[in-house]
């Protein structure tokens, strides 16, 4: 093999092996911080912008959360899960998340009725609820 393609082979190689571990360690970096932004609160992640802030939960709410010393869990019934919440679901669904962020004796749940249609007997209800139902269990 001639001298000059054996050096050039070699440099490229190194080369080659740099990048793909320079940009495996960038993915590696970039999914930890995916992760880690996954781990804030909905109150730091989903912050409210509307003008109103409407979707803030007021300090007295939040003083009467705090309160809180037994377990309660609210449900939001959707038929057909998160995904196709519409507007009025999405932002009742966006302000019921930041609950649990006050108090750890609150969870939040979106229950999809078309894949477990009975969930409103579990909870001793003999009627089905309508779509977009809030239930709350303590």
């Amino acid at each position: 093999m001639n001298p000059i393609m054996k050096e050039f082979k070699q440099k490229t190689t190194g080369a080659g092996l740099r990048v793909f571990l320079t940009t495996l360690l960038l993915l590696i970096a970039l999914i930890g911080v995916n992760l880690l932004f996954g781990l804030l609160p909905a109150s730091v992640t989903e912050p409210d912008i509307s003008p109103l802030k409407m979707y803030s939960v007021s300090d007295t709410t939040k003083r009467e959360l705090s309160k809180l010393n037994e377990k309660v869990e609210i449900y939001m019934l959707s038929a057909g899960g998160e995904s196709v919440l519409a507007d009025e679901g999405r932002h009742i669904k966006t302000f019921l998340e930041k609950f649990p962020d006050y108090n750890k004796n609150l969870s939040f749940k979106v229950i999809d009725t078309l894949i477990d249609p009975t969930f409103h007997s579990e909870l001793g209800l003999s009627e089905a609820p309508e779509n977009l139902s809030i239930i709350v269990k303590s």
